[in-house]
């Protein structure tokens, strides 16, 4: 999982795993659990967390935010923080986007950076039909948002709180809730840039049918070629999650496995 916050804009997956300044005010929901701090340096109060849970306007909670914690190495450093998710819903889930906000006070001045963690469970149809990977979230089931890497702020400054909150959550049905700030933008890139690779592969085949022996060796190189519309971040995760199962599926049935895909997914995909 990767956070983002912009201009730093960075996607999260696992099911996938993604700041722009937001006006937000959070709730606290009273959840917020201590966590022991990783160094000695604990002379300091620690943050509220504040969780705004996502209501449907019928007064339950569809997608719960649960468990949030948050470890702090000192008063403006943050070494991990980790949220669940739990589909409450009869529907399942497809994707959400889950945001969280770090309110930190330098010199007196009150600032604010937001970052977005986003779960896609679809990417692109091919993936779940030729594997069933990527299977929705289903009811009652939760899903676990982390990050171990170094948060940190200058030296002078102290963190005051987190206000954390879900961005957009999408159903298979396509029904969404959410005040979509960047979550359904930010899963459309991705599912997007899977799309833009379907759309490469396919011309790439059309104009050459035996191009598969030679695009085999294509798949393990580190970068796409310039013809692959990977514009942003999120569209250069979406095609690597599609190149990363051709790579799988080249693994396990060579050059004949990848053939029959191609001529089974891609030259049919009519969205190309």
């Amino acid at each position: 999982m990767a956070r983002s916050n912009q201009p730093r804009e960075i996607i999260i997956p696992t099911l996938i795993l993604a700041a722009i300044v937001v006006l937000f005010i959070g709730v606290s929901d009273g959840s917020y659990r201590r966590s022991e701090s990783t160094t000695n340096e604990r002379d300091h109060v620690e943050p509220v967390i504040n969780v705004k849970q996502l209501e449907d306007g019928e007064g339950s909670i569809p997608v719960e935010i649960i468990s949030p914690e948050v470890q702090f190495a000192t008063a403006s450093k943050i070494t991990r923080i980790s949220f669940g998710v739990r589909n409450n819903s009869d529907k399942e889930v497809r994707s959400f986007c889950l945001a969280y906000a770090v309110n930190v006070e330098t010199k007196g001045k009150r600032n604010r950076d937001t970052f977005y963690y986003t779960i896609e469970t679809l990417v692109h149809p091919h993936i779940r039909k030729s594997s069933g990977a990527f299977a929705p979230i289903s009811t009652g089931i939760s899903r676990t948002v982390s990050d171990d890497s170094l948060l940190g702020f200058d030296g002078e400054s102290k963190i005051l709180s987190l206000d954390v909150w879900l961005d957009f959550v999408e159903f298979e049905d396509g029904a969404s809730y959410g005040p979509n700030i960047r979550g359904e933008r930010l899963i459309s890139g991705i599912r997007g840039g899977a799309n833009n690779y379907v759309f490469w592969l396919k011309n790439q085949y059309v104009m050459n049918p035996t191009i598969v022996e030679s695009f085999a060796s294509l798949l393990f190189l580190d970068d796409f070629p310039d013809s692959v519309n990977t514009s942003s971040s999120q569209e250069r995760y979406g095609a690597s999650i599609y190149r990363n199962q051709l790579r799988r599926i080249y693994r396990d049935g060579g050059l004949e496995g990848l053939t029959d895909f191609m001529r089974k997914y891609v030259l049919l995909d009519q969205k190309n």
